[in-house]
């Protein structure tokens, strides 16, 4: 079953914080409008996130909002039942989650190589599913972060990474495969995803995510923005609420042909439909000519046609060296009835 999240990031930032606070609670009514599974933020404390001289870290003091802040939103998400991600970059932001009760949350490639944070995501007992952004990290930074973390919690190994938006030939969807293996090697509960950032006035964004579902993801990351007009912040590869809605519709579609289902078994556990469908086409065992009672069976008496018959036999190895019960004419089904 696919699990969609809507992607806000650093999408609710405006010029105060009680305003940052509001938008990032229409953006959780939007996403719980357009259907998705969760909606995710941001959780920044710019102290943990980089130094004072960092390019961004202006942008990042202003993305703070809190505790309070996102304790609101984390209200409104419960009353309206839709559940709510953090992005957390250190101990700071991963106590806040913490104590807001989030069960999951997503870490940063850039901190595989974290061990004090991810030793304090390991030891969390408020954290149960841990989203784990391989966005360009390396093999070996994958298979450490999911030795160290895999057997604890519930991971999910989620390719894609934002390139404002990210170009079609940089999404690299075989990775998913790849990720795959790693995750069905794995002894632990892990899951493969992706984080679509095409840019949505692509007529190709939406085959991007189908065709990640048909490599192997399972859970699926898209942005969604309030307005793309309004160029709000992580708008570049963002939906509107319509157009998430849309989205989500078509995608889940698209989902419903991956249904899983045990195919390590001789009949793949066909689908009824499916079960239908080979039945109603299936060849019967059909006599080639005139046989008589008494008649014992031999390959030249026998052929395989389809037929009308309710119970029929759809080998020729269950007749072949059987004695008939009855004559049977010409170009007719043989039954279990017919048979001594």
């Amino acid at each position: 079953m696919l699990f969609i999240i809507a992607e806000c990031a650093q999408g609710y930032l405006m010029p105060c914080k009680n305003e940052s606070v509001e938008l990032a609670k229409m953006l959780v009514r939007s996403a719980k409008s357009a259907g998705v599974d969760a909606v995710k933020f941001q959780l920044i404390v710019a102290d943990e996130l980089s130094t004072e001289d960092y390019k961004y870290f202006e942008l990042f003091k202003k993305l703070e909002i809190g505790y309070e802040g996102f304790k609101k939103v984390c209200d409104l998400a419960n009353e309206i039942n839709i559940e709510v991600i953090f992005d957390i970059f250190g101990p700071h932001s991963l106590a806040i989650a913490e104590s807001l009760n989030i069960k999951t949350i997503k870490i940063h490639p850039t901190d595989f190589t974290n061990f004090e944070l991810l030793e304090m995501v390991e030891k969390s007992k408020k954290i149960e599913h841990i989203i784990a952004g391989c966005g360009g990290a390396f093999l070996k930074e994958i298979n450490s972060t999911l030795k160290k973390l895999g057997n604890k919690k519930k991971i999910t190994l989620l390719h894609g990474f934002q390139g404002y938006p990210t170009p079609l030939e940089d999404n690299c969807l075989d990775r998913i495969r790849h990720l795959t293996n790693i995750a069905s090697n794995s002894s632990g509960e892990v899951l493969v995803g992706f984080a679509d950032h095409c840019d949505p006035d692509n007529d190709d964004a939406t085959q991007i995510a189908s065709l990640a579902i048909g490599f192997g993801a399972r859970v699926l990351e898209k942005h969604l923005t309030l307005a793309r007009c309004l160029k709000l912040e992580d708008s570049e590869s963002a939906l509107s609420p319509d157009e998430m809605k849309e989205f989500i519709k078509i995608i889940r579609g698209v989902s419903n042909s991956f249904i899983d289902r045990e195919s390590n078994t001789d009949d793949f556990n066909l689908p009824n439909s499916e079960l239908k469908y080979r039945e109603s086409f299936a060849r019967h065992v059909v006599s080639t000519k005139y046989l008589s009672k008494g008649h014992l069976i031999t390959a030249a008496d026998i052929c395989m046609k389809r037929s009308s018959s309710a119970s029929p036999i759809l080998s020729r190895e269950q007749v072949l060296g059987k004695t008939l019960s009855t004559a049977i004419n010409k170009n007719k089904p043989i039954e279990k009835t017919n048979l001594l």
